[in-house]
């Protein structure tokens, strides 16, 4: 680790081990210990930490400490609503313009090739993290410098590799990868009705499967 940008690689490699499952949902994270595991001082470290709670990766309780994200049944529903929400918004935006431009379209189109390689590979995590970010590109299409920022804040691979989705992405691949394809043709003819359709059983069915599992 450089010391110019120590604070940043912490921060990475915190959040690497945190998706992947070296640090579980609920799990307290002792400050000493990871410094020591890592080799670095506390005050990078803190700056890391807090990053990584902006990020909603972790919470700092008072006189508890600082613990993974846990999230409960309440907490899925409020992010489906709050994501459901900015990603309608970005598709009223988007066909309200006079055309898609197709360099968009393109980017979509290989977000989506990259997803089917992932599932290919039997790789959840990159599977979460291209399907996130095919909805982000979404979202920046609108052009509404503030509804990206809100999105951006919005960590969409964090909360969903919180949900345990990452075998589920496997599974259900060619499900992801159908949605996409649609909601890019309806793109094109900017048919706002049919994507946001396609939207809403893409966001809202997971949910209510993992829900429906807890009871």
């Amino acid at each position: 680790m450089k010391n110019e940008t120590l604070s940043e690689r912490i921060f990475t490699k915190l959040k690497d081990d945190i998706l992947s499952g070296v640090y579980v949902p609920g799990e307290r994270l002792l400050y000493e210990k990871i410094a020591e595991r890592l080799g670095v001082s506390m005050t990078p470290l803190k700056d890391a930490f807090h990053k990584l709670e902006q990020e909603g990766l972790v919470n700092n309780v008072p006189r508890r400490g600082c613990f993974v994200t846990r999230l409960d049944d309440e907490d899925i529903v409020e992010y489906c609503q709050i994501r459901w929400a900015l990603e309608s918004l970005a598709v009223d935006l988007v066909c309200a313009k006079s055309s898609v431009p197709e360099g968009d379209l393109d980017g979509l189109e290989k977000i989506n090739d990259q997803i089917a390689k992932a599932i290919r590979r039997k790789r959840p995590r990159e599977c979460i993290v291209h399907d996130a970010q095919f909805h982000l590109s979404l979202v920046n299409m609108s052009g509404n410098r503030r509804l990206i920022q809100m999105l951006h804040q919005f960590p969409l691979s964090n909360l969903l590799v919180f949900m345990g989705r990452g075998e589920k992405s496997i599974e259900n691949g060619e499900a992801i990868l159908d949605d996409h394809a649609r909601i890019i043709e309806a793109l094109k003819v900017r048919d706002r009705q049919r994507i946001k359709e396609i939207l809403e059983k893409n966001i809202f069915v997971p949910y209510n499967q993992i829900i429906g599992e807890r009871r």
